[in-house]
């Protein structure tokens, strides 16, 4: 073992309390923005140079 730890993450897509919208990153350069209640894609599709590693909530 190289020193690091490894631990299982739960990555089911899950609606947060309250919330209308879920944003998504990907390996395919884009980040979208979806509605919770119906999965429909809102708004554009940003495209980023690179692949989306991760986002933050603010």
């Amino acid at each position: 073992m190289s020193g690091t730890s490894e631990k299982l993450v739960d990555l089911t897509t899950k609606p947060l309390p309250g919330g209308e919208r879920i944003v998504t990153g990907s390996y395919d350069k884009t980040v979208r923005i979806r509605c919770v209640e119906n999965g429909e894609q809102e708004r554009t599709t940003m495209e980023h140079a690179g692949w989306v590693e991760g986002l933050g909530a603010h």
